[in-house]
């Protein structure tokens, strides 16, 4: 339980003891909004001629006047900070939203690399296959060619040899 305080406090230059649960400082701050208030009234044209009443009355309209305006604040304040906390909500809700996106955006981007490099794979191996044929066929060419080359020397040999027959032939 939190223990009383007594301030010795001077509003409008006269002396109080105020008492209550609050620290003597903000007992003080109560004396000086109040000596504040009462300066600003002082500083009214005809304040001087009013009578104590009325000028007790004038410095209630003033402190009720701070009150409605202070708690007017606070509730625009409240409202604001209400639709800041709705739109921080909407706004995470959409943070949650793009993430899951994103989140979908990498899967299928993964999924497609995957794709693509098992597409790349595959065109290697198809590739290393051509050249492979390639390869067979350049040596199945060049052996034809040098059993091509063989057959016209056989070819021409035996051209020569029809040809010597001929003569021989022809000379008989």
């Amino acid at each position: 339980m939190k223990t009383k305080t007594d301030a010795e406090v001077i509003i409008a230059g006269k002396r109080y003891n105020l008492s209550g649960y609050e620290s003597e400082e903000y007992l003080q701050k109560i004396a000086s909004y109040l000596n504040g208030k009462h300066a600003e009234l002082k500083s009214l044209e005809g304040y001087r001629a009013m009578d104590t009443d009325t000028k007790i009355i004038l410095m209630q309209i003033n402190l009720a006047d701070d009150y409605f305006k202070l708690k007017e604040q606070l509730k625009s304040i409240t409202e604001e900070r209400d639709a800041q906390g709705s739109e921080n909500f909407n706004l995470k809700h959409d943070i949650i939203e793009v993430q899951k996106q994103l989140a979908d955006v990498k899967e299928a981007y993964k999924s497609r690399l995957a794709e693509a490099q098992n597409k790349l794979v595959e065109d290697r191996n198809e590739l290393v296959e051509e050249q492979k044929k390639g390869v067979r066929l350049e040596t199945e060419n060049a052996a034809l060619k040098a059993s091509l080359a063989e057959e016209q020397k056989n070819a021409a040999k035996l051209q020569e040899e029809i040809e010597a027959l001929k003569r021989r032939i022809g000379k008989r």
